[in-house]
């Protein structure tokens, strides 16, 4: 049976309050992923796969590891360690119980139920683009990596926020260690962050 913690968790379960755009928002991201669950591995799985091998192969995992948008939870698959899968999508969730060890949060990326400095290392795999506030999901990341630690975020490149994915996570108080532009065979604009001590 798969586990899903529900940590401060509102979209989907709470009564949506008409004139709230952004609950409103969350609401239908959250079930369109439900509604896509079952067949998104069929139509987007290799594509994620190869995104999810360079991710690993830019950072290797350094635990404790977080997968920020985990999806169906291929990358939690591949890590084959212990590891938090934090996910919108309940629907994804139960896939990506199905196959990984991984404790599983039902949560938002721009409101992350974890406490400042929990991950050594997360990933934020083609979901930043998603966001309400892009500098608001950035700064979470930042929140909840440790000191020192690696982040990598990707956007995909036919967004808005493929463009500005470097200035957001400098914004954010990421230090950008390098970035990858998408070319013929990347789909997505990559950027590998250390977090900075707050002093």
């Amino acid at each position: 049976m798969v586990r899903i913690l529900r940590i401060g968790f509102k979209y989907g379960t709470a009564p949506v309050i008409v004139g709230s755009a952004r609950r409103i928002r969350k609401t239908m991201l959250a079930k369109l992923y439900d509604a896509e669950a079952d067949r998104y591995e069929l139509r987007y799985g290799a594509e994620q796969i190869s995104k999810v091998r360079d991710a690993l192969e830019l950072v290797p995992p350094r635990s404790p590891v977080l997968d920020a948008g985990c999806g169906t939870g291929i990358l939690l698959r591949m890590l084959g360690q212990q590891s938090v899968g934090l996910d919108i999508s309940e629907s994804m969730l139960r896939i990506a119980g199905r196959g990984s060890r991984s404790e599983l949060v039902l949560g938002d990326l721009e409101r992350m139920p974890f406490r400042g400095g929990s991950f050594r290392t997360i990933y934020s795999i083609t979901v930043v683009q998603l966001a309400d506030n892009l500098l608001r999901a950035m700064s979470e990341l930042a929140r909840v990596a440790k000191d020192g630690g690696m982040i990598v975020i990707s956007a995909h490149r036919a967004t808005e926020t493929a463009k500005i994915l470097t200035s957001s996570a400098s914004a954010a108080g990421l230090s950008v260690i390098s970035e990858r532009q998408p070319d013929e065979r990347d789909l997505d604009h990559i950027v590998v962050c250390s977090a900075r001590s707050v002093n």
